[in-house]
């Protein structure tokens, strides 16, 4: 997937307190996808409004975690 080096170059991202930036911004675009309506004009169309959302903030939160544990992996 990713190479050695850019593993430490990871480890080094995630230890920089500017990294904080990142995980914030990933924070509000989950928050305001949360804040968002899902109500649609029908219940089919609310329910898949609700599935791309869970999609959505499950996509965002993945990537955060394979980050960190990409980064802690052959430390």
């Amino acid at each position: 997937m990713i190479s050695n080096n850019e593993k430490s170059m990871l480890r080094t991202l995630i230890q920089d307190p500017k990294f904080r930036i990142v995980e914030n911004i990933a924070k509000e675009l989950i928050e305001n996808q949360r804040n968002r309506s899902n109500i649609a004009q029908t219940e089919w169309e609310t329910a898949r409004n609700v599935a791309e959302e869970e999609g959505y903030i499950r996509g965002i939160n993945s990537l955060i975690q394979e980050t960190y544990r990409l980064a802690q992996e052959n430390a």
